[in-house]
């Protein structure tokens, strides 16, 4: 009887192991990533963006939380590829003067986007709508 009560209560303790494992496995991937301000301020997901076009492109900054993801590898896309590039350190080139709409992608899937709305007025000033 002892060696049963021993069997049990070892299988209980290895399936709360294994769930706290798994629990910490899951608070370390990937919660979220969203865009960021050169200074690190978050933007809303969606959002729009002004870009003043005093020259040909606009850096992108992302953050991926939490911190302590293991793999925070990324791809950008851009929804018009042949008139606006982005590569891979999120560095975006106009070729035309479009709206245009980007998504940072992470390796597990989660991804954020952020339209980029380039000014005729050449005003040289980013604002946040």
């Amino acid at each position: 009887m002892i060696v049963f009560i021993e069997c049990v209560l070892s299988i209980l303790l290895i399936a709360v192991l294994g769930k706290a494992a798994e629990s910490l496995f899951s608070e370390i991937g990937m919660q979220e990533i969203y865009f960021t301000t050169e200074s690190g301020e978050r933007i809303e997901r969606d959002a729009i963006i002004e870009v003043a076009r005093t020259d040909r492109g606009y850096q992108l900054y992302y953050d991926i939380y939490p911190e302590a993801t293991s793999d925070k590898s990324v791809t950008f896309r851009s929804n018009k590829p042949d008139l606006v590039e982005v590569d891979d350190t999120g560095y975006v080139t106009f070729f035309d003067d479009v709206d245009v709409a980007i998504t940072v992608t992470s390796k597990n899937g989660k991804s954020a986007t952020i339209v980029l709305v380039p000014k005729r007025n050449n005003q040289g000033t980013v604002v946040l709508d």
